[in-house]
């Protein structure tokens, strides 16, 4: 009599996900891009866009492992694959932007006042505000302007020509704090949402506008940038409207 003990057959491992983290932001990546928006084609498509783009063949498996977080690309990889999504590198592949240690606490010292500056404007004007407990999402902070609430962002400017600011991809308002040759007077600009849409740069989880200050004026790509005069009204107003018709090429 042959007696069998144990079991007859080799069990399922089971499946390990080391990288969670990487394959969330692979999704909100996906789901920001102008191009990879459709969920269910989201692997074919980043696997044929790096075939096409770059000539890197990868398999339908590897890009699989990608989304389910079992695995993530080589350091050479993602960085064509932060490419094809027009993503941050750094962002993709640890969950923060490529700035030194310096650079960040400089922008967030930065932030913070200019966030301030925003938030006592609102409230002189008889606004309401509230700060976030979450800075994950970028929103600086919660406004009520005649009843209607408001989620801002704020960041610093720089009078001295061309600059970078970033905002989180989904707030009401995007104001850029900029100083002036007065050391106590600042001036805020509201960035539309259809300019930053257009003219930005998607990085993650915000999105980067390239900015320029020229002939006293917040332009991002040809567009100028409304400047806001009263903060009951967050929209503001162009030069264009407060005197005459304005080009771009008015001031080249």
């Amino acid at each position: 009599m042959i007696v069998i003990t144990g079991k007859t057959r080799a069990s399922k491992s089971k499946l390990v996900i080391r990288h969670k983290e990487f394959a969330k932001r692979l999704s909100i990546a996906c789901e920001n891009s102008r191009q990879a928006r459709i969920s269910h084609g989201r692997q074919i498509w980043l696997k044929n866009k790096l075939e096409s783009q770059f000539n890197e063949v990868v398999s339908r498996e590897a890009v699989r492992k990608w989304f389910s977080g079992e695995s993530k690309p080589k350091p050479a990889l993602m960085s064509l694959v932060a490419r094809a999504l027009g993503v941050d590198e750094a962002w993709l592949a640890i969950g923060s932007p490529n700035i030194t240690v310096s650079e960040k606490r400089l922008r967030n010292v930065l932030a913070t006042g200019a966030t301030n500056m925003v938030a006592a404007q609102i409230q002189l004007s008889g606004g309401t505000v509230g700060f976030p407990e979450d800075e994950r999402s970028g929103v600086d902070l919660f406004a009520i302007i005649k009843g209607r609430h408001k989620t801002v962002a704020a960041r610093y400017g720089n009078e001295n020509g061309s600059f970078k600011v970033d905002f989180p991809l989904h707030v009401d308002t995007a104001i850029v704090v900029m100083p002036t040759d007065v050391p106590t007077v600042y001036r805020f600009f509201s960035v539309p949402r259809e300019v930053i849409s257009e003219d930005g740069n998607i990085r993650g989880e915000y999105i980067e506008i390239n900015c320029e200050f020229v002939a006293d004026r917040l332009v991002v790509g040809s567009r100028e940038v409304p400047e806001i005069v009263s903060f009951n009204d967050l929209n503001g107003v162009t030069q264009s409207q407060k005197t005459r018709p304005y080009r771009l090429a008015d001031i080249a």
